[in-house]
């Protein structure tokens, strides 16, 4: 029996061709569900744009696997995913095809993680950055985070009936900058000096641990111009 990858690579007809649009609805696990426009100016190589959502079950996902492998706790997980719910991400790639005739590619690219109308509960905030709160400052504290992730992949294309793209795909994706403001409510001295280490604190844990392997699965169809 031929196995299913063989089998689709044998079906399958060339996937690079100059002048190719590709539009696509899929996943990136664990950073987003979204949809992307793929172009080649060239047969080798496409620029791909890639727009989605984070869902809140991906965050509880790098949650787990951080926590599992003792990156930080559960407190910080929670402040972390209080943080991430709302995230909007954008990830550009380049992808090259070595093999016009065949569909496996090697990419690399960048993402950008926009975390907004996140909230993070005040003593989560102290809990997380060591400090201890005798008096309430608020039941939260507003978050907004950009977080900067450099990405590399690799994978397969296949076009069926001529038009029909799938494409599945392994990368990992490193995050080399982020910058968070935070807000706290109502805005006092104490509020503001936990907002700030708050803040800190979340940039120190995106640099420090947010780094995950992901993997793609997407559905389109492509427009030979």
């Amino acid at each position: 029996m031929v196995p299913a990858f063989a089998l689709l690579t044998l079906l399958s007809a060339p996937t690079a061709q100059a002048g190719a649009l590709s539009v696509s609805a899929g996943t990136e696990v664990p950073l987003a569900v979204g949809a992307a426009v793929g172009y080649r100016p060239i047969a080798p190589l496409e620029v791909r744009v890639f727009a989605g959502v984070m869902p809140g079950a991906y965050v509880d996902l790098v949650n787990a696997v951080v926590v599992g492998l003792g990156g930080y706790d559960d407190n910080t997980a929670e402040l972390v995913a209080s943080a991430l719910k709302s995230a909007f991400v954008l990830h550009l790639t380049a992808e090259w095809t070595p093999f016009v005739e065949r569909g496996w590619t090697v990419g690399a690219g960048y993402a950008f993680a926009g975390l907004g109308g996140g909230a993070a509960a005040s003593d989560i905030v102290a809990v997380a950055v060591g400090q201890s709160v005798g008096v309430s400052v608020g039941p939260n504290i507003d978050i907004t985070s950009a977080i900067h992730m450099l990405t590399v992949s690799t994978g397969w294309q296949w076009r069926f009936e001529g038009q029909w793209l799938l494409r599945a795909q392994l990368g990992f994706a490193a995050t080399v900058a982020a910058h968070t403001t935070a807000q706290a409510d109502p805005d006092g001295p104490l509020g503001r000096a936990l907002a700030d280490a708050g803040a800190a604190y979340l940039d120190d844990v995106y640099t420090s641990y947010v780094f995950t392997p992901y993997a793609e699965v997407s559905v389109g169809y492509v427009f030979d111009l």
